[in-house]
């Protein structure tokens, strides 16, 4: 059974909504096996649809706070996006990917490196998340959309010459990959499964400066976790970029490590905010007590995964900080 869900249209649904906002996709599966008999597809539209009216009624009952968000409400009014609400501008003309028989994993051409996906993972399924992750994550920028509330980097803070680069959460890791040939050392940080084999097929050309690490990003150093300080404990760096996405624990990871960055001489954080309606006010707050000039992207997400929405419904995508001293 779970097999033939894998290869069902509804589990293909729910993986490409949830990696548009990097969602671990076994922990929303574990959700639905109980119902996946009676799920069908026009269950998660009719879920985002009611999501959607919810929203657009609050700010009808509430006209006088709609004003931050006032081009977003009409945008969810006119369309079907809601995670990301904003115009698309362009597309990809074309996407190249095969399946590589040796491995028996799909890729597509990035740049002209080879992205992998799992096994599972057909052709056509591969060139749709990747799709997803550059129109409508934008999470390398490029002018997908009108705004790009996910995207990671900015004119300032961003990825440079000589960094060394931790992508935490990175699932197939698109980002670090991006930026390869740019960084000294890159650190995956990546604790599910899923991914391990398409990672290590994708930066097989780059394993003398690429570490794959196979464990949580956290508070504490156990079996199955890793702290910042640990990780880094052998590099001396005086550049680091951390990239973070780990659905709502980014908080606990920058509480525990807060010290131990703020005494290193350059580090670029890019740190997503959308899992917690609270999160882009207290690590702005935290970092910036630290020393740390912050800035957040572009425009708002909203985030359909994490319990019940309250209003605003609309929270700021990526906290971006920088400290040089």
């Amino acid at each position: 059974m779970a097999h033939n869900f894998r290869n069902s249209r509804l589990f293909w649904l729910i993986k490409n909504i949830c990696c548009l906002v990097r969602c671990d996709i076994y922990k929303e599966i574990e959700t639905l096996k109980y119902k996946q008999e009676h799920f069908t597809d026009d269950d998660g539209r009719v879920y985002m649809n009611h999501l959607r009216r919810k929203i657009i009624g609050y700010y009808m009952v509430n006209p006088e706070l709609s004003g931050d968000y006032s081009n977003e409400i009409s945008h969810i009014k006119n369309t079907s996006d809601l995670i990301f609400p904003y115009k698309k501008i362009k597309t990809i003309e074309h996407v190249s990917a095969t399946m590589d028989s040796d491995l028996q994993m799909p890729y597509v051409i990035h740049n002209g490196k080879r992205l992998y996906f799992p096994t599972h993972t057909t052709i056509d399924n591969a060139t749709d998340i990747y799709r997803n992750y550059i129109e409508n994550e934008c999470i390398l920028g490029g002018g997908y959309r009108e705004k790009e509330p996910h995207k990671y980097e900015s004119e300032h803070i961003k990825v440079e010459d000589g960094d060394v680069l931790l992508d935490i959460g990175c699932a197939e890791a698109l980002f670090a990959l991006d930026h390869i040939e740019k960084a000294r050392k890159v650190y995956l940080i990546e604790s599910d499964p899923y991914w391990i084999d398409a990672l290590n097929a994708t930066f097989k050309p780059y394993s003398e400066k690429v570490t794959i690490v196979r464990k949580y990003m956290s508070d504490k150093d156990t079996e199955n976790s890793v702290t910042l300080k640990t990780l880094l404990q052998n590099n001396e760096s005086d550049s680091l970029f951390i990239k973070m996405d780990i659905e709502g624990y980014e908080r606990m990871v920058l509480d525990s490590s807060i010290k131990f960055l703020a005494g290193k001489k350059k580090v670029k954080i890019a740190c997503c905010t959308y899992h917690r309606a609270k999160d882009f006010d207290e690590l702005s707050a935290l970092l910036a007590s630290n020393g740390f000039r912050t800035e957040a992207s572009d425009g708002y997400m909203i985030f359909p995964f994490g319990g019940e929405l309250q209003p605003p419904y609309f929270r700021k995508g990526v906290l971006r900080a920088e400290k040089k001293s």
